[in-house]
């Protein structure tokens, strides 16, 4: 077993302090990302530039997330925890106060950083004090604890407007809520998970090589929901339906997310989780194909939509328990830094290319690329499956 060995109380008390907190941190991530964005197009900046800015994110990822273990051994997790939601607070405060575009280059890199310690380390300590029979069900309920936050960030926007300071403090202090519980459950001495300084961690190629299907998943979700996200709507436009109804499509996505993930983590907690990898995964390679055919009608698209979306989310969740299952220690958070890692390498390739398979065979390349992408990973699936005992 990978799991930490907590006493009952003790895990659900590490649950109170670690869902609120990324509760929180999805509101905040649904609320920066329309906002800096909105606030960099009033001033007149370019697309190139908002886009650069907007990946910013995405490329703090992929540089930290490696060096989270040596800081999780060094620090322990808890105090991590603490001072990535205090430094994310601290940037919302930054914003507010520096107005040079390019200032906020390396601001959002920072930010980046500091959503990177929240996420992994959660993630991490989730998947750790977790029982194997409930991991599934257990990143099932962060899934959607974190798009439910996701959903609630643009409506905070609703009350505070894109002006003035308002947007940028309630940043800020949802970021202190955040680092509320975790702050109570370093009072009440709950194990932080430091972890022992002699264990050396593994490569993170290694830790792709030794548990492919699972740290990939991470690659392929990143890749299809940014792409999905990004280009959907303009996928909507170019095949014939309007603007508001290429909106709806979005909503569509996010409510089966929501919707599907928890149901998709008690399934992988009963049968085979690479089982359930290859429902997800051909599920989605399904929905893709079958989206220009549904295109005109929207009885049947925005259900195909919100399943397709819903269902696929589940590679993520999924595979992050068989990283739990797979791995412990040192390994574990090394794995989990692998993981959002390849989704954020996911998040930054994919909407290039997909956007040029707009564009050279038509608003339909969309789908069949992504459908193409996922069809490669059930194959990959399979291969692993033949394997016993394998990740």
């Amino acid at each position: 077993m990978s799991e930490l060995i907590l006493h009952p109380r003790q895990r659900r008390l590490t649950y109170m302090a670690l869902f609120p907190a990324m509760l929180v941190t999805g509101v905040m991530f649904g609320l920066s990302q329309p906002l800096l964005a909105i606030k960099q197009e009033m001033w007149g900046l370019s697309g190139t530039f908002i886009g650069i800015s907007t990946a910013m994110p995405s490329l703090a990822i992929i540089i930290c997330a490696p060096q989270l273990p040596k800081l999780a051994q060094r620090v322990g997790t808890l105090p991590l925890l603490f001072f990535s939601a205090l430094l994310s607070a601290a940037c919302f405060l930054a914003y507010l106060w520096i107005d040079d575009p390019y200032a906020w280059l390396p601001l959002r890199f920072v930010h980046g950083a500091a959503h990177t310690g929240l996420m992994t380390v959660a993630e991490f300590w989730i998947n750790a004090i977790t029982p194997d029979n409930r991991r599934g069900r257990m990143m099932g309920v962060l899934g959607a604890v974190l798009s439910a936050g996701f959903a609630i960030g643009p409506i905070v926007l609703q009350f505070t407007g894109f002006e003035g300071s308002a947007p940028f403090l309630a940043g800020a202090a949802l970021m202190l809520v955040a680092a509320v519980p975790i702050g109570l459950a370093m009072m009440a001495k709950l194990p932080s998970l430091n972890l022992p300084s002699e264990e050396r961690p593994e490569r993170i190629l290694t830790l792709i090589k030794l548990a492919p299907a699972a740290i990939l998943a991470a690659l392929l979700f990143g890749a299809y929901e940014t792409a999905m996200f990004n280009l959907l709507p303009v996928y909507g436009v170019r095949s014939g339906l309007t603007a508001t109804e290429g909106a709806a499509m979005l909503t569509a996505m996010g409510l089966g997310n929501l919707l599907l993930l928890i149901p998709i983590g008690i399934l992988a907690d009963r049968i085979n989780r690479h089982m359930v990898l290859l429902l997800c995964a051909a599920t989605a390679a399904f929905s893709s194909i079958l989206l220009p055919l549904s295109i005109h009608d929207a009885w049947l698209y925005l259900p195909l939509l919100a399943g397709g979306m819903g269902i696929v989310s589940g590679l993520y969740t999924v595979g992050l328990a068989l990283l739990g299952a797979r791995f412990t220690g040192v390994a574990l958070v090394n794995a989990n830094a692998a993981f959002i890692m390849l989704y954020a390498i996911g998040t930054l390739v994919a909407p290039p290319i997909a956007g040029a398979a707009m564009d050279i065979t038509g608003p339909n390349g969309l789908p069949y690329l992504l459908a193409g992408i996922m069809a490669a990973y059930v194959l990959l699936i399979l291969t692993r499956m033949r394997r016993p005992q394998t990740t």
